[in-house]
């Protein structure tokens, strides 16, 4: 079974610990630094590959539904030095159906 782009979100958590989600999958893992959150859902990914099977990897990612968008960000320089941001582009990455 061909995967598709498989991502990490890494959050600062309220403990002073880093979040570390895999939206595509729901998998959730945490390290001490972002470079330990991302090495720790990386392994926490590989591991429950490993266990699941292709019907429970395929159930979870139809039914989450995840879309991944990349977004172009065009920034203008706004009063004081701060930045506002005046355009928005998206391109879309939704997964496509499992063969």
């Amino acid at each position: 079974m061909k995967l598709p782009k498989l991502t990490a979100v890494i959050e600062p958590g309220d403990d002073g610990w880093y979040i570390a989600n895999c939206p595509e999958l729901g998998i959730v893992s945490q390290g001490e630094t972002p470079e330990h959150a991302e090495a720790m859902i990386k392994e926490a990914v590989e591991l429950w590959l490993e266990c699941a099977d292709e019907d429970e990897i395929r159930r979870r990612l139809e039914e989450r539904k995840v879309a991944i968008k990349e977004l172009a960000v065009t920034q203008s320089p706004a009063e004081e030095g701060a930045r506002e941001i005046v355009a928005v582009s998206m391109t879309d990455a939704f997964h496509e159906p499992l063969s």
